[in-house]
């Protein structure tokens, strides 16, 4: 009983965001129960597509490296990077922050 107000919510939500007007699925079976946790495989496929952006734009901005001469996409891809270390070394401190940055 208590999964069937958690999907309604879920849809309300879903309907709320579709600004594109993307067809919304009909039937609340559609999503994934994993470990109690109830998935959109809509989620699942954009989390995915975001994810190979990013490794194609890190792939994109290192594959030509150098130290003497860094290009504009190096430079970039530096900056971001230190930008997002800061955020993640602010917020949970040097011991447990520093093992989650490579």
């Amino acid at each position: 009983m208590a999964a069937e107000g958690h999907h309604d919510m879920l849809h309300h939500v879903e309907e709320q965001l579709n600004f594109w007007n993307i067809p919304l699925f009909t039937d609340y079976d559609k999503y994934w129960q994993v470990f109690g946790l109830s998935i959109s495989p809509r989620t699942m496929i954009m989390t995915w597509i975001a994810m190979a952006l990013v490794l194609l734009f890190a792939w994109a901005c290192t594959r030509k490296l150098d130290v003497r001469k860094p290009g504009k996409g190096q430079v970039l891809y530096e900056l971001l990077y230190d930008f997002m270390g800061g955020q993640v070394l602010a917020n949970m401190g040097h011991k447990r922050g520093a093992p989650l940055l490579i």
